[in-house]
């Protein structure tokens, strides 16, 4: 199946490539069309092969939406950056191929080859590499000390090519002679790394280069192909965009086959049961240095299908959005969209994901094959969910060093009632948040969980979200045996009336043969009557029996395929929205006798802070005490501004809750960007 292709042979009008590839959103212009079959059209200069092509002129209006992507042809992931819109050429002669034409993000320039050409920025030079040893250069004036972004679309527009730039400072003495002071050679630099672990691989071979300009004057940008002396095609078109540098980003959502974490990529369909849960990853590329936090949302979903927040936090790449249906969700099929909000400067940016799909799956550590997709399709089908997993916290904001629980149960169903291990994802291992796992066991349906963000943990936005693993005894498609059944049941009853009907006709048949009070030419002519009666009804007999012993086969496969499987699930749960920011201080705690705890008695645990980011006010200790633990208390005490330490006696009452004291901290509160609260664990163990 990795070697599959189709054929097509018409004559209808194909076009190979557009001239200029890009043009201004809301705007209407002329394009050239070069191909084969163009109906009106004319031999052009050029030839690809030795077939010559077509050319011919139209007018084409662009959306304007120059954020979004509307492939052609089937767009592979190195291409998801690009912007630009599907068009198709309707013609007498038949509807042409699909072409994406591309947005322009300024002054469109075509290269004429005959000279250097010279760029208003923002801008892009369109041209081509047509042939071998072809080289390509325009101009541009930079200021000094001015941010600018250089980058080429070649492989991204879909095209086979491996560009490369060479950006010089133009140097003039007295006399206006010029020398140029190379700034950079730039080839197989990757814009954008492959974002999603082998999924969507985002790589490409296309340049970007962004620098600071180190005086005011002319700059000049030499384009070529990194094999110029070996190959060139009319095909080869590229844009070489400039512009002073705009922080922006694109958003890519890939539907997540549910399959244990790490183990490769399947096609996945969103499909949701009732009571389910669905996961999406959304892979921000970064423009220019762009270093937000983004704030996802879908739009589109059906009552009863929610979605919870998720945001990629700056400098991260990715997210994963949970879809839950609840238990009243009805049967719904349609297209839903996922945005991405974020601010870049005083500018208000919202994106559009484009959609992606993985075509056919691959093992772990291989790159999948994967391919844009023109919208997200959500499906809700009527089948229960055995279970789903929820979160009761969706979003906290804690400062560095904070304790966090997280109250988590398990929702079951259909007889449902195995244990449900549960470890979380979507923690960068470089975030310095630790977090605990734990298996739910048969019987329960709630635990509370712990996750601690450490006083190194960097700060910034994280969405994580619980990831089961079940052992679940599955029935496949059952609806498909009730609906078997029924049409069983309707068989039986034909062919039990076809049985009664050809009784009752052969009665008749024998009954007239027995008759004395009728002519012998009545007889015959009732009797043959009869006969075809008894005909008729046994041939209906006869199909009724052949539509009975099909639809038997029917019942007995499709019980067969839906003969309750064990199989492993792996749901996940509602997510957690952890906005980490910096701290005041760092709590430490020195426990006598290792935390051990008389009933009537305390103990005097001494505290020390070190006050940091600038902080220098007071501060105030307390103990909270977490669910399932009663009876062990302290007084709130006082850090002056002066201060660092502090003596915090702990008392346990005769109710208080024996053992091991789970998810105990001390909490220091201190007032620095609004109530900032940080926490240090500590360890009792309380006995009689």
């Amino acid at each position: 199946m990795d070697n599959v292709y189709r054929l097509s042979v018409h004559q209808k009008p194909h076009i190979e490539f557009i001239m200029p590839p890009s043009g201004t959103p809301g705007t209407t212009g002329s394009y050239t069309l070069y191909g084969y079959n163009l109906p009106g059209g004319k031999t052009s200069d050029w030839s690809i092969g030795d077939e010559p092509l077509q050319e011919v002129n139209v007018f084409i209006t662009l959306p304007s939406k120059p954020t979004t992507l509307k492939m052609g042809e089937q767009g592979f992931p190195h291409e998801v950056s690009a912007d630009g819109y599907s068009y198709v050429w309707a013609t007498p002669a038949g509807s042409s191929n699909p072409m994406t034409i591309y947005y322009a993000e300024g002054n469109i320039v075509r290269d004429e080859q005959t000279k250097e050409e010279t760029l208003t920025l923002p801008g892009e030079l369109v041209g081509q590499f047509e042939v071998k040893n072809d080289v390509d250069t325009f101009r541009f004036a930079g200021k000094a000390n001015e941010k600018y972004s250089i980058e080429v679309f070649g492989q991204r527009n879909g095209i086979v090519m491996d560009p490369v730039i060479v950006v010089e400072q133009v140097i003039k003495d007295k006399d206006g002679k010029e020398t140029f002071k190379q700034l950079a050679n730039v080839g197989a630099t990757t814009v954008f790394a492959d974002l999603s672990g082998k999924l969507f691989d985002t790589r490409t071979d296309d340049p970007y280069y962004q620098f600071t300009a180190p005086a005011e004057g002319e700059y000049r940008v030499t384009l070529r192909d990194l094999q110029f002396e070996t190959r060139g095609n009319p095909r080869m078109v590229y844009r070489a965009v400039i512009r002073q540098s705009k922080p922006d980003f694109r958003l890519v959502a890939l539907p997540l086959y549910p399959q244990a974490v790490n183990t490769g990529g399947s096609p996945a369909a969103i499909t949701l049961r009732k009571g389910d849960s669905f996961k999406i990853a959304v892979m921000a590329l970064r423009k220019d240095v762009f270093n937000e936090t983004i704030d996802l949302s879908v739009k589109g979903l059906p009552p009863g299908v929610t979605c919870k927040a998720a945001s990629i936090g700056s400098g991260d790449s990715n997210a994963e959005m949970i879809l839950t249906a609840d238990e009243s969700a009805q049967k719904w099929s349609g297209e839903i969209e996922i945005t991405g909000a974020a601010n870049s400067g005083a500018a208000k940016l919202e994106r559009v994901a484009r959609a992606a799909t993985v075509l056919r799956p691959a093992a772990n550590n291989i790159r999948a094959d994967s391919r844009i997709a023109r919208s997200l399709a959500l499906s809700v089908i009527d089948e229960v969910a055995p279970y789903q997993v929820v979160a009761d916290v969706a979003e906290v904001n804690v400062n560095q060093g904070r304790q966090i629980l997280v109250p988590v149960k398990v929702v079951k169903r259909t007889g449902f009632d195995n244990a449900v291990a549960l470890a979380w994802n979507g923690i960068p291992k470089n975030s310095n948040i630790t977090a605990e796992n734990k298996t739910i066991a048969k019987g329960k349906a709630d635990e509370l969980f712990q996750l601690f963000v450490n006083n190194n943990a960097k700060p910034g936005v994280y969405t994580t979200y619980l990831q089961s693993t079940v052992d679940v005894s599955y029935r496949r498609n059952p609806a498909q045996v009730d609906e078997a059944k029924k049409e069983q049941a309707e068989v039986t009853k034909k062919l039990t009336d076809a049985q009664a009907a050809l009784a009752a006709v052969t009665k008749q048949r024998d009954d007239l043969a027995k008759a004395t009070d009728k002519t012998a030419e009545q007889k015959k002519a009732e009797q043959a009557k009869a006969e075809e009666q008894v005909k008729a009804a046994d041939a209906a007999v006869k199909a009724a029996e052949a539509a009975k012993k099909a639809v038997d086969a029917k019942v007995a496969a499709a019980e067969k395929a839906a003969a309750a499987k064990t199989v492993k699930v792996y749901a996940p749960s509602t997510p957690l929205v952890i906005r980490v920011k910096p701290a005041p201080v760092t709590l430490t705690l020195a426990v006598p006798g290792g935390g051990a705890l008389k009933k009537g008695a305390a103990i005097d645990v001494k505290a020390t802070i070190k006050r940091i980011n600038d902080f220098k006010g007071p501060v105030e200790l307390t103990l909270p005490l977490p669910p399932g633990v009663t009876g062990v208390t302290a007084d709130p005490v006082q850090i002056p501004a002066d201060k660092t330490e502090v003596t915090i006696p702990i008392k346990a009452t005769a109710e208080a809750t024996e053992g091991d004291l789970a998810n105990m901290v001390v909490r220091a509160k201190a007032d620095f960007q609004g109530e900032a609260l940080v926490d240090a664990p500590i360890k009792l163990k309380v006995t009689k």
